[in-house]
């Protein structure tokens, strides 16, 4: 029987999940981060724990989750379905602010603590086959050197993983595989999860919470529906010729943001033809940013 969950990759569902239990959230960072549970974290504050209660077509929220242990090290997990051609970069422009917004005037910079970024991707970002991959600073010539252990950033690319269910192994598989199939899971399969690795177990009861609440799947409806509705507008404005491209300035900025458009669409499902004519962009363009 399949039991009708809301993916867990929707990002509502992903922060109403890790937020409404953060001992879910302490499971996944510790499998990721520290499997072999050192320095693991025993406990967490979640330091945006808000969910929005409506959605706006003119403005998406970013729903990723920050939150801080009670050595002060700091956590941003997030995760992201459509494929965005500069989601490294914007990676790291958060990753930076994780560092910048720790002081306030007249702290020194002994005061930061280490931040840790997690991204999960529902889309191939790198050419390795491996999914999982974890970034640090270390010198070139001599990698064993690393410069701090205070900064990391972890992708885990969900296309990547391919192992079924009686082929998990460790936690973080078991998560991995929740992630990739809690839309689609079967009651027997949850039950060998849960028997599998237990902590996951309250998952399965928040993601029936709100897969059946009429309140909260209307919720959930409704930030998918204006998530699409946003898509779909922007090429309806596009073809008035209203707009030119959400970056204004030079040419460069302008191209950026026919780009960061003509992905949105993309994402959305809106035929190739459609997304060229209105944006005026080649399919070449496209494709050597990677939205095609």
């Amino acid at each position: 029987m399949s039991m009708k969950f809301f993916p867990l990759t929707n990002d509502l569902v992903f922060k109403s999940v890790f937020t409404k239990d953060p001992k879910l959230l302490i499971s996944l960072i510790n499998c990721i981060l520290f499997p072999e549970r050192k320095r693991e974290i025993e406990e967490l504050i979640i330091l945006n724990p808000e969910i929005p209660t409506s959605f706006s077509k003119d403005k998406r929220s970013i729903l990723d989750i920050r939150a801080k242990d009670t050595e002060g090290r700091e956590f941003q997990v997030e995760v992201q379905v459509g494929f965005q051609g500069v989601f490294i970069k914007r990676s790291i422009f958060y990753l930076a602010g994780m560092i910048r917004d720790q002081l306030k005037e007249g702290d020194g910079y002994s005061e930061l603590r280490a931040v840790y970024q997690i991204n999960l991707v529902d889309f191939e970002l790198f050419p390795s086959s491996d999914y999982f991959s974890k970034y640090s600073l270390r010198e070139e010539k001599n990698p064993e050197l690393r410069l701090t252990d205070d900064l990391e950033i972890v992708f885990l690319e969900l296309p990547k993983f391919l192992k079924h269910l009686e082929e998990l192994e460790t936690e973080l598989d078991y998560w991995i595989y929740l992630f990739k199939n809690s839309a689609k899971i079967e009651e027997s399969e949850m039950k060998i999860v849960i028997d599998k690795a237990p902590n996951l177990e309250n998952a399965f009861k928040i993601l029936e919470y709100y897969s059946t609440d009429p309140e909260k799947r209307q919720k959930l409806e409704e930030k998918i529906r204006t998530d699409r509705d946003y898509a779909y507008d922007l090429a309806a404005t596009y073809e008035r010729g209203e707009i030119k491209g959400k970056l204004e300035g030079e040419r460069l900025g302008i191209e950026k943001g026919k780009l960061e458009d003509a992905r949105l669409m993309r994402e959305e499902g809106i035929d190739l033809s459609v997304i060229l004519r209105v944006t005026g962009l080649s399919e070449s363009q496209l494709k050597e940013n990677g939205i095609l």
